[in-house]
């Protein structure tokens, strides 16, 4: 899948200066080609939450490995499709978890 890339130019801090940011649809702020910050809409930060939380409640039941990316989508009351947007698969969910 290609990422999608929105370009605004932005004022900077002086007057005769802007800057241009590139933005993705996973939040991603890009400046020039370096990811400077991460800025997540809230759409997105309440889909990982909910996420989190249920593979939480998953784990107290059985093991990440009999954990399926449906039910997990079930639970959190998303598509698998937008599961897929942020994780891989339920071991990258767990890792990003594991990260932060």
């Amino acid at each position: 899948m290609c990422p999608f890339y929105l370009f605004l130019t932005l004022p900077s801090s002086t007057a005769s200066d802007t800057q241009s940011y590139g933005v993705s649809l996973s939040g991603n702020v890009q400046k020039g080609s370096h990811y400077e910050e991460e800025i997540l809409d809230r759409r997105v930060r309440k889909t990982r939450r909910q996420l989190k939380e249920c593979l939480t409640r998953l784990l107290k039941e059985k093991k990440i490995q009999d954990i399926t990316v449906r039910e997990l989508a079930e639970m959190a009351d998303i598509n698998r499709g937008t599961f897929y947007l942020h994780y891989k698969d339920v071991f990258d969910l767990m890792d990003q978890i594991k990260m932060n």
